[in-house]
């Protein structure tokens, strides 16, 4: 179980805006975050270049315009530090590493248990 604090805290924060989580227990929830030895692309460098949650249940998002985004139960948030900030979603933790693991220079490490 991961306690999420109340109020907004950079790179840990649940989705922003009306759909944040503040002050509860989230049972399943599972935080990782990405380490990289050696800086590959020269913009993220090298050290803890993200950091992840996973989530347990399925989830749909519907945005202004009315689209929504149907996420399933695993999908993850990944929030990247440096400069060039950026929080992506994602079915699961395979696909952001087949897109961001640079052929094994970056290491998805789990802080909660499974």
């Amino acid at each position: 179980m991961v306690r999420v604090p109340p109020g907004p805290s950079p790179g840990r924060d649940a989705l922003s805006g009306s759909s944040q989580v503040k002050g509860v227990a989230v049972r399943g929830v599972r935080r990782f975050q990405l380490h990289r030895d050696a800086a590959v692309s020269g913009i993220s460098g090298a050290g803890i270049v993200a950091d992840g949650t996973q989530f347990p249940k399925e989830c749909a998002i519907t945005w202004p315009d009315g689209a929504v985004l149907h996420l399933p139960a695993g999908w993850v948030r990944l929030v990247w530090r440096g400069a060039y900030r950026s929080t992506v979603l994602w079915d699961s933790p395979e696909q952001a590493m087949a897109v961001h693991g640079h052929g094994g220079a970056t290491r998805l490490v789990w802080l909660d248990p499974q």
